[in-house]
């Protein structure tokens, strides 16, 4: 017996790491269930797949301030 689960999230989106300094875009590729109902997201980033909770990440582009060059 299968078990489908309905979500509004989309593979293929961009999603960041709120705790990565340098902001890189990561794509969803895949999505765990874990005991208490939780989820951890699998990013990738030029083939590297990471599994974060939702608190460790957001799909809202960070504020990036410009570097600024000593005058």
């Amino acid at each position: 017996m299968g078990i489908k689960i309905r979500t509004d999230l989309e593979l293929g989106s961009v999603w960041y790491i709120k705790n990565d300094p340098d902001h890189f875009p990561h794509i969803l590729v895949g999505i765990v269930i874990v005991p208490g109902n939780q989820f951890k997201f699998k990013l990738s980033y030029l083939g590297d797949v990471q599994e974060l909770y939702d608190f460790e990440c957001t799909d809202i582009a960070p504020d990036v301030k410009p570097i600024e060059e000593d005058e």
